[in-house]
């Protein structure tokens, strides 16, 4: 499994979106859809939906993950994690941080 830091995927490139370069051809945001999602400690998050885009900036903010177990979030709800908390994207996703767990469903 091979994985690359963020600031490794062509930030010298022309077109940037939320640390993926695409200008060559590396990797595109909707290859993003499908992928699972881990936290630092190895544990399953979900798998990837839908990668939520600023539109006026052109760049990646949330991820919208799904299939979230019960034991990390209540009610197995779905959920959006900030861009900001990816540490590495591979044939996985991995977190640089997630809040403790179980995530309550109602605060």
């Amino acid at each position: 499994m091979s994985f690359q830091p963020l600031g490794s995927l062509g930030a010298d490139s022309s077109s940037v979106y939320g640390g993926f370069s695409l200008a060559n051809n590396e990797m595109s945001l909707s290859d993003l859809n499908g992928m699972d999602v881990y936290l630092p400690d190895g544990r399953f998050l979900g798998v990837i939906h839908e990668t939520v885009v600023d539109g006026t900036e052109m760049k990646a903010t949330h991820l919208f993950v799904t299939n979230t177990p019960a034991e990390l979030v209540e009610g197995s709800v779905n959920l959006t994690v900030p861009w900001r908390w990816v540490r590495s994207v591979g044939e996985i996703v991995l977190l640089r941080w997630f809040p403790k767990t179980p995530i309550p469903l109602h605060f």
